[in-house]
């Protein structure tokens, strides 16, 4: 059983549509849609946007201010992803499966990811998506599959005050890659992360 988390800013409110259009054809369909936006009235705010039927009754839209005040900064999705994150926690569900709104992945993509985590017994799948800026892979976590053991051990968070170059998600990894020996004996998994191009997704511009 797993959950799909995604925080959505305004800017990026041209991809909605397509992005839950992907995830209705997810095989399986997740327990949850997880929603963290600025819209405090998405059926104003979205009225182009169109929910699929197949996610009526799965879908939750939760509402930050932080996402409007800081603007474009990391600390407006810092803030959204740690949201999320306490969220799923007062979820049963075992994996969070974060997406970001802008990244089209193919149907099969929850059923590979969970059969990698499940072969390679580890607590997070890392799938590598192509930059919008230039020929690279990123492996952050914009398709990132994370069991609750590791959602509950990490957190977001933007140490601007350190280095304005280190993000949300570097944080939340790092963390996890630190501790992971420790779960990993604790919890019964053998790795803490795997990487790689397991499915191909597509990140929209």
């Amino acid at each position: 059983m797993y959950a799909i988390l995604s925080p959505i800013g305004k800017h990026k409110q041209h991809h909605v549509q397509a992005f839950l259009n992907s995830i209705a054809e997810f095989e399986p369909l997740p327990k949850l849609v997880m929603i963290c936006t600025d819209f405090d009235d998405p059926k104003r705010d979205l009225p182009h946007v169109e929910i699929p039927e197949v996610l009526h009754d799965r879908i939750l839209i939760f509402y930050s201010t932080a996402i409007e005040h800081y603007g474009g900064s990391l600390w407006r999705i810092s803030h959204a992803r740690e949201i999320l994150r306490k969220k799923f926690l007062s979820t049963g569900i075992e994996w969070a499966l974060w997406i970001d709104s802008d990244i089209i992945c193919p149907p099969e993509t929850p059923k590979t990811l969970l059969e990698v985590a499940e072969k390679e017994s580890c607590i997070m799948v890392r799938n590598s998506y192509p930059s919008r800026v230039s020929d690279q892979y990123w492996q952050g976590t914009g398709v990132l599959l994370v069991h609750r053991v590791g959602m509950a051990s990490s957190l977001f968070w933007y140490p601007d005050q350190i280095s304005p170059h280190v993000s949300e998600d570097y944080v939340f990894i790092a963390i996890l890659l630190e501790s992971g020996w420790l779960l990993c004996e604790s919890f019964g998994f053998k790795k803490t992360s795997v990487t790689g191009r397991f499915v191909e997704v597509t990140h929209l511009k």
